[in-house]
């Protein structure tokens, strides 16, 4: 596979920035900063420390939604990295003038 990067680049400068919209996906932000970075930075956690009355049940889908958002994002990144580390850069043959 090779890639032409002048293509990439004038590509990337067109493309329209996309953003997740916070309310778009209201996430309670006591649960992202109590369960759900501790849980992606590999921390243990336990229920008991959990505030109950910070967050509502449906606060709890609202981060899974969100977490699942994120995570397919995370897969199709995954994948073009792995496109653009196998490939394998070749050099451009050009004249050379004395």
């Amino acid at each position: 596979m090779t890639i032409n990067l002048k293509q990439l680049v004038s590509g990337l400068r067109n493309a329209e920035a996309v953003e997740l919209p916070a309310e778009e996906y209201p996430v309670s932000p006591y649960l992202v900063e109590s369960l759900a970075n501790p849980l992606l930075a590999g921390r243990e956690m336990k229920l008991g420390d959990l505030d109950y009355s910070a967050f509502d049940f449906d606060d709890l889908d609202e981060l899974s939604e969100y977490l699942n958002i994120c995570g397919k994002i995370h897969y199709r990144l995954s994948g073009i990295n792995q496109v653009f580390c196998q490939t394998v850069p070749l050099a451009e043959v050009r004249r050379a003038f004395c």
